[in-house]
């Protein structure tokens, strides 16, 4: 049997971190005190905490090589970056997020849970580690757990709301429930941000053994949005046992 790899959100998350500026904002000494407190509950659209940006660039520059050698599977790499970025800022949600992703490719579960959880002690309203909770779950093939954290998340739009439900609907085809699982996927905007539209219609063909249908959704959600942007959601059919693992596919 085909051995698989574990999907997790950090996957999802390379895009933000990408994305995100390098540049900070410095305080006074005045200011420092009560803005910390602040900046470490308040999440920047682009998905960091300002208390990233503001620990600097080569903080954000190490978050970034973690994700980036995250991306490429090299755990070890990318545990060492989290280690530059806890030398110049300890503490910070951004890094501790992705070290529970790399503890959860490495199928160490509770350890990705136990530092979930420390995240969201220090930092209630961190919107990736509930996610990723619920992610685990969904990994772990606990499809009403999941679904339940799921729907727990804010209600987005764009990108992360349509990966929302994809996952949700994998919880439905997990327990064979076709009517719920085929209202989601009739849900899931098209054309839309990501494409969450291509790889629903592609695990719902792969559901219903029709693995050649499933992979011309998936080719063409691969061929329009590229590798890159669709990380989350192939290797949730990774885990799945649908597809082949990113490293081996053709």
């Amino acid at each position: 049997m085909k051995a698989i790899s574990f999907s997790f959100c950090a996957r999802l998350l390379l895009l933000i971190f990408f994305a995100a500026q390098s540049s900070a904002q410095s305080l006074s000494p005045s200011q420092e005190q009560t803005q910390q407190q602040r900046d470490d509950q308040e999440i920047l659209p682009n998905g960091i905490s300002r208390s990233a940006l503001n620990a600097g660039p080569e903080y954000v520059k190490s978050i970034r090589a973690a994700a980036t050698s995250f991306a490429s599977r090299d755990f070890e790499a990318a545990l060492r970056h989290l280690t530059d970025a806890d030398k110049i800022k300890p503490g910070l949600p951004d890094a501790d997020d992705v070290r529970a992703a790399v503890y959860a490719e490495q199928h160490r579960f509770d350890l990705a849970r136990e530092l979930l959880g420390k995240v969201l002690k220090s930092h209630p309203d961190y919107f990736w580690p509930k996610f990723n909770l619920a992610e685990i779950l969904l990994m772990e093939k606990k499809p009403a757990e999941a679904r339940a954290a799921f729907k727990k998340l804010p209600k987005l739009s764009g990108e992360v709301g349509e990966v929302i439900e994809f996952k949700i609907m994998l919880t439905y085809l997990l327990e064979g429930n076709d009517a719920n699982a085929k209202e989601v996927l009739d849900h899931i905007k098209f054309p839309g941000d990501s494409a969450a539209y291509y790889f629903a219609h592609a695990a719902w063909d792969f559901a219903h053994n029709d693995p050649g249908k499933a992979r011309g959704w998936m080719n063409s959600g691969l061929r329009i949005f590229g590798m890159t942007r669709c990380y989350s959601l192939y290797d949730t059919l990774v885990d799945m046992g649908w597809v082949e693992p990113r490293g081996a596919a053709k």
